[in-house]
């Protein structure tokens, strides 16, 4: 057989066997897209401190989301917002409270412009996001203006939005 026959032939091989790894490795994995049905950017990921699976996402336009550990899919967790508070679906900040993973914080508000007349919001709920209350804020938050946000509700720094206090996480403060 001839080098350049030996050649061509070698070539072949690796390509079929290239091939037939790469069809091993696809049966093995189904890559997919993540699942969040929405709009915006998703700006801000938090977990829980003490329960690893409870996850949330957050967007600049598009309200927050949940991982639901059981389908590996996002829950959607502001759809209950109605078209008159369409400002509170931009979520600026979310926490989860390190003590009772079950309650889990918002600031939310969109835009902060002068054609916004809806003033921001703190959520709160003690079903993961299944429920919220809502206390209005005397100020507007913006989470879809310009500039970073990047300011999560947290128990770690004072650089944040909402902090909890260390020894009693059912009183927090924003600033």
């Amino acid at each position: 057989m001839s080098r350049t026959l030996r050649t061509i032939a070698c070539r072949g091989l690796l390509l079929a066997l290239a091939f037939f790894v790469t069809l091993q490795v696809s049966a093995q994995y189904t890559w997919r897209n993540v699942q969040i049905y929405g709009g915006g950017f998703i700006v801000g990921i938090v977990f829980n401190q003490s329960q690893p699976d409870v996850v949330y996402v957050r967007t600049d336009i598009g309200g927050a989301y949940r991982l639901d550990p059981a389908t590996s899919r996002w829950v959607p967790l502001l759809d209950s917002i109605s078209w008159d508070d369409w400002n509170l679906t931009g979520v600026i900040s979310i926490a989860t409270d390190p003590v009772n993973s079950n309650n889990v914080y918002a600031a939310v508000g969109t835009y902060t412009n002068s054609w916004t007349t809806q003033n921001g919001a703190i959520l709160r709920s003690t079903d993961r996001g299944a429920t919220w209350q809502r206390t209005m804020l005397p100020f507007k938050l913006g989470g879809n203006m310009p500039g970073p946000t990047v300011a999560e509700l947290s128990t770690a720094t004072v650089s944040e939005s909402i902090h909890f206090h260390p020894c009693h996480p059912r009183f927090f403060g924003h600033g």
